[in-house]
């Protein structure tokens, strides 16, 4: 009897992707994991996209260290749309 396999295992590890958004009118490079998610399956309640901010450079300074919480969910936001999430 063939096994079902729930929760495959990810081949590859997510690697960080490099994107410019504008979540203020200007240009911010940021620099990101992503996961476009899963839909739903019969036996797989699916899996959610998530994007997590690793750097956030203006003008190439680094300024993730000064940003808060809420203007990292902006961010996120806005890598979000760029991406089609």
């Amino acid at each position: 009897m063939k096994q079902l396999e729930l929760f495959p295992t990810v081949s590859q590890p997510i690697q960080p992707t490099g994107i410019t958004v504008r979540p203020w009118g200007f240009d911010m490079d940021v620099e990101v994991e992503l996961d476009e998610g899963e839909p739903p399956g019969p036996l797989n309640p699916g899996v959610d996209p998530f994007i997590i901010v690793l750097s956030v450079k203006v003008g190439g300074v680094e300024i993730y260290e000064m940003l808060n919480d809420t203007q990292l969910l902006r961010i996120e936001a806005a890598v979000g749309r760029a991406c089609g999430l």
